[in-house]
């Protein structure tokens, strides 16, 4: 079996006035079908710099990220925009909802990007919350849910159009031990339906249910991982 996700020699450099800073010093991974990895290290050694390029959201400084047979050096924005959209799903630490918009508006909106008809939207992710516990909390705001309920229902909203990746930065950091077990537990769930993770977290709940751990430090991949 190929790999999903390959990342080679990725260097990130910010400039911020007259400092330049390294925030990818360098780093390379490879990723199989259906793994779940997690990426920890301490803030500020490049761990959401990586994550967001190898979404597609921000463009290395040199280095190559490819997904399945697809180099993304070779996609126009647009086109890179259209692979995030169709194949990658992203959990956000602090779940970037739209507030006007129920939960169940929420899942159902990447869905009409991709070109689901209004129904088919609707009944999946009406389908996917229910897988997350929230089939009686759809038609609430995010205001009106709490941290863990807001975060169950973007790892809904990414996992709904079966992406080929799901991405997330510390999607357990804004949240109370209790609800980071039960994400940590939906993580589990939504591996073992097959679907491949890279996760950035410090959270021992999410690092012992990980198939694979890489420590990250000063912008590369520790030595000896």
């Amino acid at each position: 079996m190929g790999l999903l996700l390959r990342a080679v020699n990725l260097r990130r450099v910010f400039v911020q006035g007259r400092r330049v800073v390294h925030a990818l010093a360098g780093v390379s991974l490879a990723v199989a079908p259906g793994e779940f990895l997690v990426i920890t290290g301490p803030s500020g050694c490049g761990k959401t710099t990586l994550l967001n390029v190898l979404a597609g959201m921000d463009r290395p400084s040199a280095g190559e990220v490819v997904l399945g047979d697809v180099a993304y050096s070779t996609l126009s924005e647009d086109d890179l925009s259209a692979l995030r959209r169709e194949r990658i799903g992203y959990v956000f630490q602090f779940y970037n909802l739209l507030p006007h918009l129920t939960a169940l508006e929420n899942v159902a909106l990447p869905l009409r990007f991709r070109g689901w008809g209004r129904e088919a939207a609707v009944r999946r992710a009406r389908e996917v919350l229910e897988e997350m516990g929230l089939g009686h909390r759809w038609r609430h705001r995010p205001r009106e849910l709490s941290g863990g309920e807001q975060q169950r229902v973007a790892i809904a909203r990414a996992v709904a159009g079966n992406p080929d990746l799901v991405l997330a930065d510390e999607p357990t950091g804004n949240l109370d031990s209790r609800s980071a077990a039960r994400v940590a537990d939906l993580f589990t769930e939504i591996n073992r339906q097959g679907r491949t993770l890279v996760v950035v977290s410090h959270d021992p709940a999410l690092v012992e249910r990980a198939v694979r751990v890489l420590p990250m430090r000063d912008g590369s991949i520790a030595a000896g991982t």
